[in-house]
């Protein structure tokens, strides 16, 4: 789940490998790394949260696995060229 905090020396233990073997080995099968993966899964979760709900921003980054809410609003501008505020409005706009 995108909420989950992921990291890379948990899921290497867990699959019982080295940390820089698990790193090669999901890029090469997934073509992404580890991170971007999770990061992206949490901007298409915050995206689908954004559409359905009404909860704010702080709680929607909290959901998606975020400590800080200014993280997540760079992360989500930077996949997203916009704001989650924007992107909450041009979904509104799309829906009237």
């Amino acid at each position: 789940m995108p909420y989950n905090d992921w990291n890379i020396e948990g899921l290497a233990h867990q699959l019982t490998m080295s940390k820089s073997y698990f790193q090669h080995l999901y890029k090469e099968i997934f073509g992404i790394s580890v991170m971007n993966d999770v990061i992206q899964s949490r901007i298409e979760h915050s995206k689908y949260l954004f559409s359905t709900t009404d909860i704010s921003i702080t709680q929607i980054a909290q959901m998606c696995g975020y400590k800080c809410d200014l993280h997540f609003m760079r992360q989500f501008k930077t996949r997203m060229q916009m704001t989650p505020s924007e992107y909450r409005k041009r979904i509104a706009d799309e829906e009237k």
